[in-house]
């Protein structure tokens, strides 16, 4: 009976201590996602491990969706079950606002914006506030015999290699009348100052790279914590420690050499930028213009004011001052229409930081283009 009642006990208190090292465990699994973080994967970059183990759970809650989705051969497009504020942001085509009927109508005028977050929108939390959607008001207001239509294709991060198969498998059968690109600044920044540069992006498309779901029946292990944690750290650490690294090689970049090259800053732009951006942009122009579509070119907007925040600010202007000099001329080749928007079409309260408008930033911004393009 004693013997009996000595493992009862000592059952009961190995039960416990069990259960206490689970309640350890799970405590470690929840700090380390509470902190783990994915720069860019989901909006807001808040709980990022917390998020991920969410959405491996419930992979169709529209409101743990990531921003982007693998979408071949176009690198990747914008999440259309993506919600912002409750208000779904995207359409089918990975684009802004309303999805555009394919068939264009005679009558209808349809211009389509090409670029990137600043066309987009980055940080604008209505696709009606975005600058191509206030430019069809304003155009709308200034034609009102006109049916105008104006298409928001900006895709956040998107680079001269992915806007050229998107215009040629996507945009080229909307048949738009004109075509507004603002481009350059993602091949300029965001691409050339990583050591792992390479001219078709690759080194850049895995940061837009969707989570994948896992098979339904191991789902029940991902409720725990610990697990979760495990497979978060396993699977997305790289990408992660990966960004880190390279904000700190912008850090710590100098304007007179890259120090993982070791090389003058003239040879590398010779060697590299130069062929990436201006060859695929060359390109790019090329297509449009066999389509016989107008074409207007906007330079990549510069805060003059810069951003504390952008620690590479000097050198981005420079590169997209190189990109300026490139469209300008290829504007020529093309008979394409540059628009010279400067600093003086955007007032200091109307940027949201190095290169994004805020919604008065996009309002003037549509209204410049307005008043010059031409519509028959």
């Amino acid at each position: 009976m004693v013997n009996a009642q000595h493992k009862a006990v000592k059952l009961f208190f190995s039960l416990i201590v069990f259960l206490l090292i689970v309640a350890l465990l799970e405590l470690t699994g929840y700090f380390i996602l509470r902190h783990f973080t994915l720069e860019g994967k989901f909006s807001p970059n808040h709980n990022m491990g917390l998020k991920i183990r969410h959405y491996l759970i419930y992979p169709t809650d529209s409101n743990i969706q990531p921003n982007y989705l693998p979408n071949h051969p176009f690198g990747f497009i914008h999440n259309p079950l993506k919600l912002q504020n409750g208000e779904q942001q995207n359409n089918i085509f990975g684009w802004r606002g309303k999805a555009p009927a394919v068939e264009k109508p005679d009558s209808l005028f349809r211009i389509v914006c090409l670029g990137g977050s600043t066309t987009y929108g980055y940080g604008i939390n209505h696709p009606d506030s975005t600058y191509p959607a206030l430019l069809e008001k304003v155009l709308k207001h200034k034609y009102p015999n006109r049916r105008i239509e104006v298409i928001n294709a900006g895709i956040e991060g998107i680079t001269t290699f992915e806007e050229i198969p998107n215009y040629l498998f996507k945009i080229r059968y909307l048949k738009a009348d004109a075509i507004i690109i603002k481009s350059g600044g993602n091949d300029a920044a965001d691409n050339l100052l990583v050591s792992e540069y390479s001219p078709d992006m690759a080194h850049y498309h895995h940061h837009f790279l969707a989570l994948p779901t896992v098979n339904p029946f191991a789902k029940p292990i991902f409720y725990s914590y610990f697990i979760s944690s495990i497979h978060v750290y396993i699977n997305y650490y790289y990408i992660s420690q990966y960004e880190e690294t390279n904000y700190i090689l912008a850090r710590e970049f100098k304007n007179e050499k890259y120090f993982w090259f070791k090389k003058p800053l003239e040879e590398v732009l010779k060697n590299r930028f130069y062929y990436s951006f201006e060859h695929n942009f060359n390109t790019l122009l090329q297509e449009i213009t066999a389509d016989s579509t107008s074409i207007y070119i906007l330079p990549f907007p510069q805060n003059p004011a810069g951003d504390p925040n952008y620690l590479v600010s000097p050198m981005h202007k420079h590169l997209n001052d190189v990109n300026d000099t490139i469209m300008k001329k290829l504007c020529v080749k093309y008979s394409a229409t540059w628009l010279p928007f400067d600093n003086s079409v955007i007032k200091p309260d109307e940027w949201m930081d190095i290169c994004h408008f805020n919604e008065k930033g996009n309002r003037a911004s549509a209204i410049f283009i307005a008043e010059r393009i031409s519509i028959p």
